[in-house]
């Protein structure tokens, strides 16, 4: 990444948006008469398999899973097996105009996946979603589709979609996998998700909540000694599960679906989840394998938009395989909701707040990154449009970043800002320079120069080129833009780290991308203007808006990176990253960096690192406010090689004052986690 002196930011926004691509989704359509199973267009595979990763990163579980050729081609076969004789089923018969070996292929995709069939049309997105939710009468007692796609063994993955009457089959057995070991430290996983808020876009009042235990730490569990307490924290209010008596739907499945044993409850009289509302699990009677008791206590926050009760909506169904080498069925077809799809499709982009997005997969992008609706040219000039999607999955990042950092994680896309960003990656493309102050190319028109020039001065630049030799980077992504900014500690950026301040700077509230793939340039746009454009001559009122307007909308003195707030994980630090400490204007006097001192604390083995007046154990500078206006302490540890899951720092600023005389310093901690 090349930046000069002008800091940028980036990031972000979720996929509470997912790609629906209503028609043209084959590269050659499928066939009945003679059968031909058709090959769906890459990139609509892609977009699906990006979603399953998405989904399992929030989970927390492994979100490298590749799309197999092979589990694509077979899963593909089981989708037109099914639209051949309209019936869900993992046993399909075979049709008697249908070759022997284009049957094989259908029914070994249709006994080792997951199924899926939509009265009004689907897509392979919308059947994610359907195996997700997963809480219709038929499949809320083992939700066996939820399990296959939150397998933490799973590493292989294939589609297949047979438009004309709406069948979706996701090949989820890999049975080269089936006896392997957890590939993760975590106890259990929970639907919905306690690593990070989990979005209302997958979740309703009729979806049940889920706990899949760990088959190599946890005995079996039964209902008779196993209860369940759910609390609202907004108003205390409690639903008990077990114990003879159940204040909802409750279960404990133990029938293999990928994850031996799974408890199930959904609580009675609840009419919607809310942004920001928290609930706290506590699961009790459970037994460790070493013999000790096995509680289990966890909270759930939800973001976005509320949602309400959406079960028993007719129109589609799901079937779920149980994980039976053998390719047995052991769900029975049940009423799930296609409708559900059409609730998707009207969540709008950044109202969803925060979703978890860690890094995009290198070898989801390598080779088959294309994230335009119109690509850019450069003879005559055309900006060129993104996908949504893209543009989704990068914000999404950013607010997830957001999230760890404990600032305000709403962030929206502004449609502007992204016209204005998508002309200052082609135009930063068709200069082939990365600076803040480009010159016009002579064939440019002058307004493609104005629109694209301020998006490079107002906005994070970055450029990636595959020439470099690091092939598993492939392309250049909005997800690794924002990845490079939140690293940001090469030798141009550690003085000032400039774009991670800005993707974190807390008054944030709109931003925009733009990405130019020729020669690998992007830009996002995070420098929003204040309301008072002429500094120098400023009425009493004038300077108290302005005031006003730098003031944080938290009441936080600082902000930390890696997180204090969160348990930081080590997809987002590396051993060379330079730690950061933000410092609230409104708090905190200008600092005298003679006086500063930071000391950190790796407390796993008691060692010290001291920074500033306190010694010189690594990289240290006190950052001036002209980065998304506040000061910030950067520091950088000598002789660290790595840092490990599990452990433990703690930082201790020391010579600062505040605005009301008093002596500032302040401790906080860091955990670092996988």
């Amino acid at each position: 990444m090349r930046l000069k002196n002008f800091p940028a930011f980036l990031l972000v926004i979720l996929i509470a948006s997912t790609p629906v691509h209503a028609s043209g989704i084959y590269d050659t359509d499928p066939s009945f008469s003679p059968y031909n199973a058709g090959t769906v267009r890459s990139d609509i595979l892609y977009d699906a398999l990006e979603e399953l990763n998405y989904i399992r990163r929030l989970i927390g579980v492994p979100s490298n899973v590749t799309l197999d050729s092979e589990m694509t081609r077979k899963a593909q076969h089981g989708a037109v097996l099914l639209d051949a004789i309209n019936t869900l089923t993992h046993t399909p018969g075979k049709p008697s105009d249908m070759a022997e070996s284009f049957y094989e292929l259908g029914y070994d995709a249709t006994t080792h996946g997951n199924i899926a069939w939509s009265s009004g049309g689907i897509t392979i997105n919308y059947s994610n979603k359907m195996y997700m939710n997963d809480s219709d009468s038929s499949n809320i007692s083992a939700v066996g589709h939820r399990r296959w796609l939150m397998n933490p063994r799973m590493k292989r993955t294939g589609f297949g979609i047979s438009e004309r009457r709406g069948f979706a089959v996701t090949y989820v057995i890999d049975e080269d996998e089936m006896s392997s070991s957890w590939p993760i430290p975590d106890e259990y996983i929970t639907w919905p998700v306690n690593k990070h808020p989990h979005p209302l876009t997958y979740f309703d009042a009729g979806t049940a909540w889920s706990v899949t235990l760990n088959d190599e730490i946890f005995e079996t569990a039964s209902t008779a000694s196993t209860s369940v307490r759910l609390t609202r924290t907004s108003d205390g209010r409690t639903w008990n599960f077990g114990g003879g008596s159940s204040d909802g739907y409750f279960t404990i499945n133990a029938q293999g679906y990928a994850i031996d044993q799974c408890i199930i409850f959904r609580p009675d009289n609840v009419s919607g989840y809310s942004n920001g509302e928290t609930w706290n699990v506590y699961i009790s009677g459970l037994k460790r394998k070493d013999g000790t008791s096995g509680s289990v206590s966890y909270s759930v926050t939800f973001t976005g938009e509320s949602t309400g009760y959406e079960e028993d909506i007719p129109g589609g169904g799901t079937e779920s395989n149980d994980g039976d080498s053998s390719g047995g069925c052991a769900a029975v077809p049940g009423i799930l909701w296609a409708v559900m799809c059409l609730v998707f499709l009207r969540k709008k982009p950044g109202r969803s707040a925060l979703v978890v997005l860690l890094a995009l997969s290198a070898s989801c992008y390598a080779g088959t990154y294309d994230p335009y609706i119109v690509k850019p040219s450069f003879s005559p000039y055309r900006a060129g449009t993104v996908k949504h999607e893209i543009l989704a999955e990068a914000l999404a990042e950013v607010n997830y970043v957001r999230w760890l950092a404990g600032v305000p994680n709403n962030v929206t896309l502004n449609d502007e800002y992204t016209r204005l960003a998508q002309h200052g990656a082609v135009l930063l493309d068709a200069n082939d320079e990365l600076t803040h102050t480009p010159e016009k190319p002579y064939d440019m028109p002058q307004d493609f120069y104005e629109a694209g020039y301020y998006a490079t001065s107002h906005g994070n630049i970055a450029y990636w080129k595959q020439r470099r030799g690091l092939k598993s980077w492939g392309a250049m992504t909005l997800s690794k833009s924002t990845q490079m900014y939140m690293e940001d500690t090469d030798g141009h950026n550690v003085g000032a780290i400039g774009h991670r301040r800005w993707l974190l700077n807390p008054r944030l509230k709109q931003t925009g991308f733009g990405i130019s793939t020729r020669l690998g340039y992007a830009v996002t746009y995070v420098v929003e203007e204040s309301p008072i454009k002429n500094k120098d001559k400023l009425t009493k009122a004038e300077y108290a808006q302005y005031l006003d307007w730098l003031k944080w909308p938290i009441a936080d003195e600082f902000i930390s990176w890696p997180s204090s707030k969160n348990h930081h994980p080590l997809s987002w630090f590396e051993a060379k990253t330079a730690w950061s400490v933000t410092l609230n204007r409104n708090v905190f006097k200008p600092c005298n960096p003679d006086n500063v001192s930071v000391s950190m604390t790796r407390l796993n083995d008691g060692k010290v690192w001291n920074f500033g007046k306190a010694g010189d154990d690594g990289y240290f500078v006190v950052a001036p406010d002209n980065v998304a206006y506040d000061e910030c302490l950067i520091f950088c540890p000598d002789d660290i090689k790595s840092y490990g899951n599990g452990e433990y720092w703690r930082v201790e600023v020391r010579g600062l004052t505040r605005k009301d005389g008093s002596e500032g310093s302040f401790t906080y901690n860091v955990i670092f986690t996988l």
